[in-house]
């Protein structure tokens, strides 16, 4: 109203779309693109209408081009992550997530996830690391004894694009070896330590009879001196619950060991079931 009055023009109805943009980014609590485009909305209703205008719509083309880019990138690595067999996603027709957990070392944690995940009748996939073979076999073994899918996180937790072959290789199937000769489990799944990857790699990690699986879930939870209030790691989870959701976890973190179990029953109130352990697609 302001705007007509004062400006008399009918331009002021393109400047309420726009500030209704800024307002939902706050809403989604993208607080910087928010503000932005909130203090332009002020600005062409108080100040400079045409020049205001101006900056709106090429801030306007500007999200617009952005979203564009995101897409289309988008679309890009589901093409290239698609082609080699790469998962981040499971069925999203149906309400089932999957429950995976990186096990880079052992934190004092895992047996209490463990009995957590036996009580809840919860079968996880967990990716392990030789560092975490080496400490702690009889984890793994239990693991694996009570149903759980464990898959193959590299000997030493390198950035894999960064090695050569014979190295990445070497990352691969030192683990795979160890595990398959004391247990007569042969582990067939496969995570990106950081889920840094290249082309090379996921042609390497598929050729090497594995599948690689990315997330489509992960929140700021593998820092032990920066946990996550219980309260808000759970609410974060449960905002982002999604059907075929991959979800990620680090194993060494106290604030997902405190509030696995209220999750799994939040999640199971909300509609949704566990889908056990990772399938493979071949």
């Amino acid at each position: 109203s302001l705007g007509v009055i004062y400006q008399g023009t009918a331009a002021f109805v393109p400047i309420i779309l726009i500030a209704a943009i800024g307002l939902t980014f706050m809403i989604k609590k993208k607080v910087l693109p928010g503000v932005l485009i909130l203090a332009l909305s002020l600005m062409c209703i108080l100040g400079n209408l045409g020049a205001g205008i101006y900056v709106l719509t090429a801030l306007l083309l500007g999200l617009v081009v952005d979203k564009w880019l995101d897409v289309s990138l988008k679309n890009m690595e589901k093409k290239l992550y698609g082609k080699y067999n790469a998962k981040f996603i499971e069925d999203t027709s149906k309400k089932v997530i999957y429950l995976t957990m990186d096990e880079g070392y052992e934190a004092g944690f895992t047996p209490q996830i463990l009995q957590t995940l036996r009580e809840k009748n919860v079968k996880a996939t967990f990716f392990v690391t030789k560092e975490f073979y080496d400490s702690n076999p009889e984890y793994i073994k239990q693991m694996i004894d009570e149903g759980h899918t464990v898959g193959n996180h590299t000997c030493n937790h390198k950035n894999m694009p960064s090695l050569s072959l014979e190295e990445q290789t070497n990352e691969i199937m030192v683990l795979h070896n160890l595990v398959k000769d004391n247990f007569g489990y042969e582990m067939k799944l496969f995570r990106f330590p950081e889920g840094s990857t290249s082309e090379q790699s996921l042609g390497l990690v598929e050729s090497l009879g594995y599948q690689s699986v990315f997330w489509s879930f992960h929140y700021l939870d593998y820092n032990s001196d920066a946990q996550k209030d219980p309260a808000e790691a759970l609410q974060l989870c449960m905002d982002s619950i999604h059907p075929g959701a991959i979800y990620l976890l680090h194993a060494k973190s106290a604030t997902n060991t405190q509030i696995l179990g209220e999750w799994i029953d939040a999640v199971r109130a909300a509609g949704y079931e566990f889908g056990g352990g990772l399938p493979t697609t071949w």
